[in-house]
């Protein structure tokens, strides 16, 4: 039982080195950005421009290679993100393969954008 939680942990350390990235690249663009985590959205980074307006709401995952997201969490991220219905979603995965069919399919009907960023130190 240990182990599987050490690992966990490494899996969320990893995937919030991919946040604190993601955030500083959209701040160096002078957007202001939030981590949602703290205000119970559902999502990961919330953008907002200038005018203070919500333009981009990302989930950032952090899936192996070759694991792939089922169908009922494909729909958790399409709701969590539909939640901002002016703004650009995007579901931020490692490997293309994280992505199943199925679950493309509910990201596409939601308009969510799939981001493929590679493997994460």
């Amino acid at each position: 039982m240990g182990i599987v939680l050490k690992l966990g942990q490494a899996e969320v350390k990893t995937g919030r080195r991919r946040e604190k990235r993601l955030k500083e690249d959209y701040e160096k663009k002078g957007y202001q950005v939030l981590n949602a985590k703290n205000f119970n959205t559902g999502v990961d980074l919330i953008i907002i421009d200038s005018d203070g307006k919500i333009v981009h709401v990302i989930e950032s995952t952090n899936y192996a290679g070759g694991s792939y997201l089922h169908k009922r969490r494909a729909r958790r991220y399409a709701r969590s993100l539909g939640a901002f219905p002016y703004a650009k979603k995007t579901l931020v995965v490692s490997f293309d393969e994280n992505v199943g069919d199925d679950a493309r399919k509910i990201l596409k009907k939601a308009r969510v954008n799939v981001e493929v960023v590679g493997y994460q130190e």
